[in-house]
């Protein structure tokens, strides 16, 4: 079992949507995706919407990256996820696990995927991003 930052995990199963960012030879792509949180995997399950290109990216090169980030202004402090991995199609618990965060998925039948956090970056409220917390699989 892998273990995530306790903060850094309730961050993400708090939040619904990531930015997922991809790249190989036909150069970047990146698209809004709702996901829900696997944190004995250190896993996220997501489905690439309508993102024909991304799909063709993460088959291409299985390396991608991800933010989950609260909006934010100047007065606000920065809190957020950034995160990279490995990319693969979701296995059949990680499907059931997104279906019970979104029900109405189920019938539009569409592929699931998995991002399997390798490092991550944790920002809650640091004046610095090289404040915040830092995990990494390796460790």
């Amino acid at each position: 079992m892998v273990q995530l930052d306790e903060e850094a995990a309730a961050f993400l199963a708090s939040q619904r949507v990531l930015s997922l960012a991809a790249a190989s030879g036909a150069g970047p792509v990146v698209c809004n995706c709702f996901y829900a949180l696997r944190p004995e995997k250190a896993r996220l399950i997501f489905c690439p919407q309508n993102e024909p290109r991304m799909v063709e990216e993460l088959a291409r090169s299985p390396a991608a990256s991800a933010a989950i980030f609260l909006e934010a202004n100047e007065q606000s402090p920065l809190r957020g996820v950034q995160t990279t991995g490995r990319v693969a199609p979701a296995s059949a618990a990680d499907i059931e696990l997104y279906y019970a965060s979104f029900p109405y998925a189920r019938e539009a039948g569409q592929t699931l995927w998995r991002l399997d956090m390798d490092w991550l970056r944790f920002a809650n409220d640091p004046p610095l991003l090289e404040e915040s917390r830092r995990w990494s699989r390796a460790q």
